[in-house]
């Protein structure tokens, strides 16, 4: 007889099927013509066409909603399909005698500043109604009773809020697999924001929220070639966003955007903070958006330069750099085996208890975690013992088992 933890699973994949039936045909048709020119627009061009009202958001969802079902066919990016609710919010008013959808703004302060862009969630960030799984079957079919402020911010500000994307069991993974959802994509898209990489890379959404704190929104980034950043603490809408350590405040996560491109990173960034994200959660700072512009202002950066083994796609930087009259000087990290010996003791501060338990029984989280949980059980001496034995070959391993 199946467990509670594999009906669950089973149960879940059933309903997120059966969300991708009941979509309209018309998002499993190829682009048309119109809406290949929508969604090759960049982000401050979308905003300024759909306020303009010369695109509708229904248009706008309309392409993104059929490269999103690609992705998912593609890739199993998808948690959680919210296309229909995406257009019922109070931005989105369709009553104006036009009867062009995004011509009247009801945003709460009136700035339509994202209006019509596509914007995915990680499932971490909660929106009320829908679960926030951080890839548990324990957390399957618990939706929650409110959004976060970042949700409400980007609703307010009329972005389309259309889809949640996968994450590794309990999150700390490299890779995105869960038994909930099963793995994303047949190549690796890294973690624990691969959902949202690889809907980014096939184009299915404009802007993924994703969360950080030791590489979630830039490691999967770089895995499929998109622009990912962590912030400062206090700079972009964190609270709401749930993670697989509550409590540890010595390990806060940082809720970030990733995008396609460099620019749309950077508008979407500057348009939240113009928001005043800090009137909707407590935890930002209210810091102002500054502009910089080094060329307009003549100044130079100065580039420190962490080499490796001198491979030349790094001397071809620091040349380019060089030429363009830029200062580029040797730079040496502190140890990375120590600073990770430190973040490993304030991650497993609790010996791995949260997430070791975490999951209903029979539930499967990555080989890697699993190797990293199960030395906590090694004696003492044994270890000091393994690490004098692999001080040279791997002092990583050495500092941290």
């Amino acid at each position: 007889m199946p467990s509670l933890h594999q009906r669950v699973c089973t149960q879940k994949q059933r309903e997120r099927q059966a969300q991708i039936d009941a979509l309209s045909a018309t998002f499993s048709e190829p682009l048309s013509d119109d809406e290949k020119k929508i969604h090759a627009l960049s982000l401050a061009r979308l905003v300024q066409d759909c306020n303009a009202g010369t695109i509708s958001p229904s248009d706008i969802l309309s392409a993104y909603g059929k490269k999103t079902l690609a992705a998912q066919h593609l890739t199993n990016c998808i948690t959680d399909f919210m296309f229909e609710e995406a257009l019922q919010i109070p931005a989105f008013d369709d009553s104006n005698e036009s009867g062009v959808v995004g011509l009247s703004v009801n945003s709460k302060r009136g700035s339509a500043l994202l209006l019509g862009v596509p914007v995915s969630l990680k499932d971490t960030v909660n929106v009320a109604g829908h679960d926030t799984t951080i890839g548990l079957s324990r957390n399957a079919n618990c939706p929650v009773p409110e959004s976060a402020p970042l949700v409400r911010l980007l609703q307010d500000a009329g972005a389309i809020l259309h889809a949640k994307t996968t994450v590794p069991t309990v999150l700390i993974s490299t890779e995105t697999k869960s038994d909930l959802f099963g793995r994303t994509s047949i190549h690796s898209v890294g973690a624990s924001t691969g959902g949202g990489a690889a809907l980014l890379a096939c184009g299915g959404s404009k802007i993924e929220i994703t969360t950080d704190i030791g590489g979630s929104a830039r490691v999967p980034a770089h895995f499929c070639g998109v622009w990912g950043l962590k912030g400062s603490m206090g700079r972009f809408p964190s609270w709401g966003t749930i993670s697989s350590l509550p409590g540890f405040e010595g390990v806060p996560i940082v809720a970030s955007p990733m995008a396609a491109s460099l620019a749309d990173l950077e508008e979407f960034w500057k348009r939240i903070i113009l928001m005043q994200p800090w009137t909707y959660d407590f935890t930002c700072i209210p810091v102002p958006w500054r502009t910089v512009d080094f060329q307009v202002e003549r100044r130079k950066l100065k580039w420190g330069v962490i080499w490796d083994d001198g491979n030349r796609s790094l001397s071809l930087v620091v040349d380019a750099l060089r030429a363009n009259g830029h200062e580029v000087v040797d730079f040496t990290p502190p140890n990375v085996s120590e600073l990770l010996a430190i973040g490993f003791q304030l991650i497993f501060a609790d010996g791995g208890a949260q997430m070791r338990d975490a999951g209903l029984p029979g539930e499967t989280i990555n080989t890697p975690l699993r190797g990293t949980l199960g030395s906590f059980a090694i004696p003492e001496l044994f270890k000091r013992f393994l690490g004098w034995i692999y001080r040279d070959t791997d002092p990583f391993y050495a500092v941290t088992i």
